[in-house]
C-alpha cells in the first residue's frame, strides 16, 4: 500500500470521532460493505506505523485495538483538534 489514501482518512476520521479503542474487527464490520477486512487491516497497519493512530493490546480480548490519541498524528489539513 502506498501512501495516504481518502480511504484511510476516512477510517482515522472514523477512529478520530468515535473517541473509542476498535478492533480491525469491529471496524470491518461497521465499514462493510465499503472495505473487505484486508484493506481494514492494512489501513490501520499503516496509520499505526505513520503514528495517525495508536495500537494497543486489549487485556481482555488478547487482539489489537486501534484509536486516534493526543500522541496522534493529524492528517494533513486536520492539524487543528486532532486529538479526541
Amino acid at each position: 500500500m502506498k501512501g495516504l489514501t481518502h480511504d484511510m482518512a476516512r477510517v482515522w476520521r472514523h477512529l478520530r470521532q468515535s473517541g473509542n479503542w476498535w478492533t480491525a474487527q469491529d471496524l470491518y464490520q461497521h465499514w462493510y460493505p465499503v472495505f473487505s477486512e484486508e484493506a481494514v487491516q492494512q489501513m490501520l497497519d499503516y496509520l499505526q506505523r505513520h503514528r495517525f493512530a495508536a495500537r494497543r493490546m486489549h487485556i481482555d480480548w488478547g487482539v489489537h485495538v486501534y484509536a486516534v490519541t493526543p500522541d496522534c498524528r493529524a492528517l494533513p489539513g486536520h492539524e487543528e483538534g486532532a486529538a479526541c
